[in-house]
């Protein structure tokens, strides 16, 4: 994998996703997450290694971009990348019913460990109102993150060879 290339592309989704939120918010204020797609394009790609240093800089920027306290983001999407490993084998990674499949279960996973990061975090700190996230939120995030995903996956492929990324480099 080249990395800086493959860093550049996911400061991309970042900035995308942090600098355009006005117009991605598309359902009550959810908007779909573009780091959780740049996440599952390499999951279906990369080397095992690579996904999980990965998984921790994509949400070292999602910690980064959203008003999450820092280390939320990291740990739920090494989370969704430990999972990725072994959903990765059973999907026909080509096929875009596969990406929407794999952006729903991802985005529900993500919001599930967000939820309950943030429910332990409640028990040592009083978080303020404007903070929290609720169910609803995330799983519309989730939702929307399905045609994202199917959009951006195909995108992402077409530089697949430009990342470093090829057939070889698929552990299974």
């Amino acid at each position: 994998m080249k990395w800086p290339i493959v860093i550049i592309f996911a400061y991309g989704c970042a900035v995308v996703q942090s600098g355009m939120t006005s117009w991605l918010r598309l359902w009550d204020g959810a908007s779909p997450n573009l780091l959780l797609v740049m996440l599952i394009f390499l999951a279906l790609h990369a080397a095992s290694e690579s996904l999980v240093i990965m998984a921790i800089v994509l949400g070292l920027l999602s910690d980064l971009t959203n008003q999450t306290p820092l280390g939320f983001g990291v740990i739920s999407f090494a989370a969704v990348a430990l999972i990725m490993l072994q959903l990765r084998q059973m999907v026909f990674r080509e096929h875009p019913l596969s990406h929407a499949a794999l952006g729903l279960i991802c985005g529900v996973i993500l919001g599930v460990v967000l939820l309950l990061l943030q429910y332990v975090r409640g028990w040592f700190f009083t978080p303020s109102t404007g903070s929290l996230m609720t169910s609803g939120l995330l799983f519309r995030s989730a939702v929307l993150t399905i045609p994202a995903c199917v959009i951006m996956v195909w995108l992402l492929r077409k530089y697949r060879g430009a990342m470093g990324l090829k057939r070889s480099d698929f552990n299974m």
